[in-house]
């Protein structure tokens, strides 16, 4: 089962342009991929520590700060701004 391939296509039907031109999508993706990697490897380097209050705590923070990450990018997104920096 490819999930993130399949998570892609659910987000190409939304979000790109039907009539995109092939380098928009395939660009679209590599960068889709891309942040599924990094969080991939947030996630798994969260799973494989051990579970001592200090770092229980460092990774509730590390979720945290990736939840309000994303957050503000939403709304950027949904008032309409530019979210190149």
């Amino acid at each position: 089962m490819k999930m993130i391939e399949a998570a892609f296509n659910d987000y190409r039907e939304q979000v790109i342009p039907a009539d995109a031109p092939d380098v928009q999508v395939a660009e679209c993706r590599n960068a889709f991929f891309a942040g599924v990697g990094i969080m991939f490897h947030l996630i798994a380097t969260i799973a494989h520590t051990d579970d001592s209050p200090e770092t229980v705590s460092k990774e509730a923070d590390i979720l945290k700060s990736v939840q309000d990450e994303i957050d503000a990018h939403v709304d950027t997104v949904t008032k309409g701004r530019s979210t190149v920096q």
